[in-house]
């Protein structure tokens, strides 16, 4: 999409480039010095070969050359928040938008949520909805359906929280 609106797109996923060859992938290292956008869309791996936890962190932010705009709609932990906290106020980014943070489940006290514009913040937040399908919510709904009808029989549902 974003090479549908003039964007030149630069690729990085180090798994795809073993498999396929470096044809289409760049280094992280150009993409921090090259581009106004940084986008991440990678699973959680806290170890590993291919480990993405904290793969934004202090020295990611300080490779930065442009201030670039951060948007992470993966995982929480894949952003290092002290770090991106400290990227923001330093201006080393332009700003961040966040589908989901690190440490969740979200506290109140999260120094993600206590940010304001004069101290040079500029986040964004939005839901985690990535599940929300046709299918899960048909699927959540005939769970439902099927609990209801195990109560009404007598029977104790399956999934009980609590």
């Amino acid at each position: 999409v974003a090479q549908d609106f003039g964007m030149r797109v630069l690729l990085n996923d180090l798994p795809r480039e073993e498999k396929e060859g470096n044809i289409t992938f760049t280094s992280l290292e150009k993409i921090a010095e090259e581009c106004d956008i940084i986008t991440f869309h990678v699973p959680l791996y806290k170890e590993g070969k291919y480990k993405t936890f904290h793969l934004a962190d202090e020295l990611f932010f300080r490779s930065l050359k442009r201030s670039p705009i951060i948007i992470n709609t993966s995982r929480g932990e894949l952003v290092d928040s002290k770090a991106l906290i400290a990227a923001l106020e330093s201006r080393s980014i332009a700003g961040a938008g966040l589908d989901t943070i690190d440490g969740e489940p979200v506290k109140s006290d999260n120094p993600l949520l206590q940010t304001s514009e004069e101290a040079g913040r500029k986040l964004l937040f939005s839901c985690h909805i990535g599940g929300i399908t046709r299918a899960s919510f048909s699927r959540g709904y005939a769970m439902i359906l099927e609990a209801i009808e195990k109560v009404s029989r007598g029977e104790i549902p399956d999934n009980i929280v609590g």
